[in-house]
C-alpha cells in the first residue's frame, strides 16, 4: 500500500503548529542521508553468494529461535512429500478452490457493506480486487527437536508446515 498523501486543511490547524511543522520539515531535511553499512564481511558475503547459487540445497530459517537452517533439497523435498502425503491432514483437489472463494468472500463482505454493518473504507481494504494467486507450501525445519525423534533420525528435520496467505482472495480480510 502506498503511503498516505493526506494532509489536514491549513484553515482547520492553528498557524503555530504550521510553523512547527515547517521547522520540523526544514530540520529533517537537513538530517543526512548516511549509506547503509554492510553487517557482513566481503569472504561472508561471498561464502553466502556462493551458497544462495548452489541449486542442490535449501536455505529456511529455523521453526524457532533465529537459527538458519542449510538442508539438501531433496532431503526437504522428502519431508514435504511425507507431510503432504498424510491424507488425514490434507485432501488432494480436483481443481484450484481460491477462484471461487474469492467471489464468496466478496459477496460477503458486499452484504455486510450494504446491511451497514462496515462502512465504504472498511469495504475497500477487506475486498479483493486483483487476481488471487495460490498459497504457497513451505517448511520450516524444527532442529530444536530431539535428532532422534526427526523424519530420518539425525539426518532429516521435520518441518513445521506453513501455508503463505500473501496475496490470496482471503489475504485483505484474514
Amino acid at each position: 500500500m502506498a503511503p498516505s498523501q493526506w494532509e489536514p486543511l491549513t484553515d482547520k490547524v492553528h498557524p503555530q503548529i504550521l510553523e512547527l511543522i515547517r521547522q520540523d520539515k526544514r530540520t529533517i531535511r537537513k538530517i543526512p542521508i548516511e549509506p547503509e553499512r554492510a553487517n557482513l564481511t566481503p569472504k561472508e558475503e561471498e561464502a553466502l553468494e556462493e551458497l544462495q547459487n548452489r541449486h542442490a540445497i535449501i536455505i529456511k530459517p529455523a521453526d524457532k529461535g533465529s537459527t538458519v537452517v542449510i538442508m539438501d533439497k531433496g532431503d526437504y523435498a522428502l519431508e514435504a512429500m511425507r507431510q503432504l502425503g498424510d491424507t488425514e491432514v490434507y485432501k488432494p483437489l480436483e481443481e484450484p478452490i481460491y477462484p471461487n472463494t474469492q467471489v464468496q468472500i466478496n459477496t460477503l463482505l458486499k452484504q455486510l457493506h450494504k446491511k451497514k454493518h462496515i462502512n465504504r473504507k472498511q469495504l475497500l481494504s477487506l475486498i479483493s480486487t486483483d487476481p488471487p494467486r495460490p498459497r504457497y507450501f513451505y517448511l520450516l525445519p524444527k532442529i530444536h527437536k530431539k535428532p532422534a525423534e526427526w523424519t530420518k533420525p539425525f539426518h532429516i528435520p521435520k518441518g513445521r508446515p506453513i501455508i503463505s496467505d500473501c496475496g490470496s482472495e482471503s489475504y485483505g480480510s484474514a
